[in-house]
């Protein structure tokens, strides 16, 4: 199964390479108007169109070895934890305890070496909760508990939350109980039996704080992962589908007139450009946790919903319901086919068709429209105000606009 999921993730990487190598560069060609290729609109439509599908391919089949790479613990770091077991290990014979302990490692350590894949964090988390038993004397387990409670805080700062405040006090104390001079009127059986109660509640929550760092590591490291393939689709997306609104303006085959179809691509492009405003508050182990799910599913709706809020715009402008200098004439364009004159770009002056000049009408209305293409999927309250222009003009319900 895994040798055919690494195949499936080959696939992917190969198609989206072979994609992307092909459509930009056709795209700048185009755009800048060389010779070869052949200038084409359509297929450069169509170029666009796939760059988004052949990258995200591309992360689709990298994302899991980014993630494999993340969660794999080094070698280094695990000769770390096997010489451990020999060096807490080397004075258990006296105690039976200890003893068990250290077989248990013993066996935790061939496991690991007898795995045909990367060790991950979660693999050499049974290992790291039977070294717990072996620490000793006092100090060492106090030593261990405190390097593992800088791990777990700079998780949870890096995460934006207290929530492991109340483990951090209480592990805290036990500490600070341990480190306190023995009571004066105490006999040595009462001290020693209290030592032992706070060693045994102190090995108990180092084995808990090193599960909660494990689970940090693995959701961390798809949470980052996520965010980041995700980032880099949005960011190149949200370029495309800019070019996808301008296009009739900058390809040498466009006509500038920006319709329907551009204003949806302004509008996909201003709701990408808000959840890339959005994407670094994302509180990476939820997000890992849910393996992306969230995310993808938040950039699909900000999408569908830029889309239709950019065309609503669109037609209540086109159709008058929006009047003002702030708003653009649609459409935005008319063609000349005035010969020498590059379309729609200039048009003769009145009564001399030998001195073009530039509309500027006509580069103000461009200007508009992809102001507000990009503004209308960019931000919700424009959605808000034509769903309330739609139901004003409907007139006063009979309950006084108020829901039933």
């Amino acid at each position: 199964m895994r040798r055919l999921l690494d195949s499936w993730n080959t696939f992917f990487i190969v198609v989206g390479v072979l994609f992307v190598v092909c459509t930009v560069p056709y795209v700048v060609l185009q755009i800048a108007r060389c010779a070869w290729p052949p200038q084409d609109i359509a297929w450069t439509y169509v170029a666009l169109a796939l760059t988004p599908v052949a990258l995200a391919s591309f992360l689709r089949g990298a994302y899991p070895y980014w993630v494999k790479n993340r969660r794999t613990v080094e070698s280094s770091e695990l000769e770390g934890l096997f010489s451990e077991i020999d060096h807490y290990g080397a004075s258990v014979s006296e105690d039976p305890e200890r003893t068990k302990a250290k077989e248990q490692a013993e066996n935790e350590r061939s496991r690991l070496e007898k795995l045909d894949r990367p060790v991950f964090e979660l693999d050499a988390l049974p290992l790291r909760q039977a070294l717990v038993d072996l620490y000793h004397p006092e100090a060492e387990l106090i030593g261990k508990t405190r390097s593992e409670l800088e791990y777990l805080d700079e998780y949870a700062y890096g995460a934006g939350q207290d929530s492991q405040e109340g483990t951090t006090a209480r592990v805290t104390g036990i500490m600070a109980k341990l480190e306190e001079p023995s009571p004066k009127d105490a006999t040595q059986e009462q001290d020693n039996k209290k030592r032992l109660e706070l060693r045994e509640r102190l090995r108990a929550d180092l084995k808990s704080l090193r599960d909660t760092v494990a689970w940090y590591d693995k959701t961390w490291a798809i949470g980052e992962w996520m965010r980041t393939c995700v980032t880099y689709w949005v960011c190149a997306t949200l370029l495309v589908t800019l070019l996808v609104g301008i296009l009739p303006v900058v390809h040498g085959q466009g006509n500038w007139n920006l319709g329907f179809l551009h204003w949806i691509g302004l509008g996909i492009a201003g709701a990408l450009l808000s959840i890339l405003l959005r994407v670094h508050t994302i509180h990476l182990p939820e997000l890992g946790e849910t393996d992306g799910k969230l995310l993808l599913l938040k950039t699909v709706r900000s999408i569908a919903i830029g889309a239709i809020a950019a065309v609503l715009l669109y037609a209540a402008i086109w159709g008058e319901a929006l009047d003002g200098r702030i708003f653009p004439n649609l459409p935005t364009g008319k063609i000349w086919s005035q010969a020498g004159l590059e379309i729609g770009k200039i048009r003769p002056a009145a009564g001399n068709a030998a001195n073009p000049q530039v509309d500027w009408d006509l580069l103000k209305n461009i200007g508009l429209s992809v102001f507000w293409g990009v503004f209308a999927g960019l931000s919700p309250e424009v959605l808000r105000r034509l769903t309330r222009l739609a139901e004003s003009s409907l007139g006063e319900s009979e309950n006084g606009g108020r829901d039933e």
